[in-house]
């Protein structure tokens, strides 16, 4: 092949990997999308049906290799890898459904914590036994069975978590109220600084699937510093989590339920946090706080800017690199609603949204005329987001 054809070969022949690479990704997540949007939302159902749609393009190219030669084999399993998770996708529209929205604490049939310690045991005994054989296999299926693990005692962390029930029960103290639209609430909020001796540390929560120190929702950035400083930090829960996410206490009701138990709970709360976006249970729940005199305990918070700027492009790289190995997996930066688009969801629940974005790291507040008002803008710190509306708390409420 001549030199030019060749040089161009290597970028095409990359990007069609890629390419496969991404439409592989698209086809088994639209497969878990539909196995939950069914009502099978269990970890360990998603799982299992993954790793059955995985194995079976291997099962399939073996026997066809088998019967047909080695000459095509390999695009018979490109071809397989791609075909079996989209025929799942549509075979698995034939199951019962089930109701994926549920209301209640989470709770699980299936034993986590222990599966993730008997996982945990099985990698050791993998060691020994590869070590023992001299067998390659006991340690290529080191990094699946301790991935299942670390996966297994997370999903049993969360489901430990306190109920709001339980929290509000406890602590007497009136709640912090978090609105958020349910689709981008476990997004990355914020970006936290590290020293490079943090580093491996943050390596290794993300290895052992722990939660991150530095990648943090917007609940676990503010949480402690929320429950510390006013009061207990508390949400309605999304029907269709199967875990309830690090951060606000949860409360998940029935669809019947959720407007009452939210009237109740804004007129308890010490204030109420939002960030802004679009949905339509926002909408609704901007407008009845409006309704209810209780705009002034509103508080709109926009997501800090970039904790650090690379400058060259050195840094940049390095910044990507630690990033890729540092951020959760799953975990994906938070897309918040553009400032025009929300003031529009404001304006509709009628307030007064101004006509400048506030910026970020902003603490937005309204007065008794529902206009807003921002507070603080390009704030770095949780303390100083909660300070900033404990103080504003504090100048709007009724002399004793």
């Amino acid at each position: 092949m001549p030199l030019p054809f060749a040089i161009l070969a290597v970028p095409l022949f990359l990007g069609a990997v890629a390419l496969y690479v991404v439409l592989v990704n698209r086809a088994f997540r639209r497969l878990r999308r539909t196995l939950a949007a069914r009502g099978y939302k269990s970890p360990a159902a998603l799982a299992a049906m993954s790793g059955v749609v995985f194995v079976l393009p291997l099962v399939l190219t073996f026997a066809y290799t088998a019967a047909a030669g080695p000459d095509t084999g390999l695009w018979f399993a490109l071809a397989a890898m791609l075909a079996v998770p989209l025929g799942f996708s549509s075979a698995v529209r034939l199951l019962p459904a089930r109701s994926a929205r549920t209301a209640g604490r989470r709770v699980s049939r299936l034993p986590y914590a222990r599966m993730g310690k008997g996982l945990l045991a099985t990698c050791a005994l993998l060691v020994v036994a590869g070590a023992a054989t001299g067998q390659q296999i006991a340690f290529q299926l080191l990094p699946v069975v301790f991935a299942a693990a670390a996966t297994c005692l997370g999903i049993a962390r969360r489901l430990q978590a306190a109920d709001a029930a339980e929290v509000l029960a406890r602590d007497t103290r009136p709640p912090v109220l978090y609105l958020r639209p349910f689709q981008g609430e476990e997004g990355i909020f914020v970006e936290l600084p590290r020293k490079r001796r943090e580093f491996l540390d943050d390596w290794r929560r993300n290895i052992l699937r722990r939660e991150s120190e530095q990648f943090l929702t917007l609940e676990r950035y503010l949480a402690d510093e929320i429950t510390r400083v006013i009061g207990p930090f508390v949400a309605l829960g999304n029907p269709v989590d199967f875990a309830p996410p690090s951060g606000a206490a949860r409360m998940y009701l029935a669809d019947d339920e959720w407007t009452s138990r939210f009237t109740e709970l804004a007129q308890r709360a010490a204030c109420v946090i939002a960030v802004p976006g679009g949905s339509a249970q926002l909408a609704w729940e901007l407008e009845r706080l409006h309704a209810m005199n209780l705009h002034q305990r509103l508080f709109v918070l926009t997501q800090p800017g970039p904790v650090q700027q690379a400058r060259s492009a050195r840094s940049r790289a390095r910044s990507w690199w630690v990033r890729a190995l540092t951020k959760p997996p799953g975990a994906r930066d938070a897309a918040p609603a553009a400032w025009s688009t929300f003031a529009r969801v404001l304006r509709q629940a009628g307030y007064d949204a101004g006509a400048a974005d506030p910026g970020p790291g902003a603490v937005v507040g309204f007065d008794a005329e529902a206009r807003a008002v921002v507070l603080a803008r390009e704030l770095r710190g949780a303390a100083e987001t909660v300070q900033t509306m404990r103080a504003h708390l504090r100048s709007t409420s009724p002399a004793p």
